[in-house]
């Protein structure tokens, strides 16, 4: 198992009140959450970012319904 690292950071009063409600109300660690959100962050951008450098490459896959003017 990796050793974990210390992440610090500011945020607004108004963030850090919200992130302990939820990990309150969900009887969770705030760290737990944290790390939560941080994953989550990281994984819909890198998805963001693999989608548009595919969509840039050209090598979009997907199916596209082309509509004919009548």
């Amino acid at each position: 198992m990796t050793e974990d690292s210390t992440l610090t950071t500011m945020v607004p009063p108004e963030l850090l009140a919200r992130v302990r409600t939820i990990a309150k109300r969900s009887d969770r660690e705030f760290a737990d959450c944290v790390r939560q959100a941080v994953t989550d962050f990281c994984e819909t951008w890198e998805l963001y970012h693999e989608t548009v450098d595919s969509i840039l490459r050209n090598d979009d896959e997907r199916p596209c319904l082309r509509v004919a003017n009548s």
